[in-house]
């Protein structure tokens, strides 16, 4: 039986648990929100509003993964501060 190099490298990559899925959407909606209402403030900057933001979202997403061993604490909260930068990268370059 004769794979194609397609369906290998597909079978070669590991996959990302749905739990872990589900919990990075229910993040990036987190953030989204929070960066959303520290962005209307004056003073807001890129830096304050994805701290901001962050600092909201990172208590129950570090809870969620690691009650459900996805992820240890600090990759948890790497992942939150990475998150939060992109995506209010994104929200304020428009």
């Amino acid at each position: 039986m004769v794979l194609t190099l397609g369906v290998a490298q597909a079978l070669a990559q590991p996959r990302t648990p749905p739990a872990l899925l589900s919990a990075r959407q229910d993040l990036q909606q987190c953030i989204i929100r929070n960066a959303g209402f520290a962005s209307a403030h004056a003073e807001a900057t890129r830096d304050t509003v994805a701290d901001y933001a962050a600092r909201q979202c990172e208590k129950a997403y570090v809870r969620t993964v690691t009650r459900r061993k996805l992820m240890d604490a600090t990759q948890a909260r790497v992942e939150v501060n990475t998150i939060a930068y992109q995506l209010t990268e994104k929200i304020l370059s428009r």
